[in-house]
C-alpha cells in the first residue's frame, strides 16, 4: 500500500478536494469541482500513480515528491 499522505497534504494546501468511493478509490476534484483524476492506493499498474501526477500537474498541481 502506497503512503498517499505527502501527496494528499499537497493536494489540499492547494485547494484540491479528495473523495473516498466506496471501492476505497480517491477521486481528486479541483476548486472548480472539476473531475481531474482518480488515485487507487494498491494499483498493480506501476505507471498509475505517475499517470495521475501527469494529470494533476497538467491541472496546475505543483508537488516536488517522489
Amino acid at each position: 500500500m502506497l503512503n498517499l499522505r505527502p501527496l494528499f497534504s499537497a493536494l489540499i494546501d492547494q485547494g484540491y478536494v479528495i473523495t473516498v468511493t466506496a471501492s476505497g478509490r480517491y477521486i481528486v476534484r479541483n476548486r472548480k469541482g472539476d473531475y481531474v483524476t482518480v488515485i487507487s492506493p494498491t494499483s498493480k499498474d506501476g505507471r498509475a500513480l505517475s499517470n495521475a501526477l501527469a494529470a494533476l500537474r497538467r491541472d496546475g498541481f505543483h508537488w516536488r515528491g517522489r
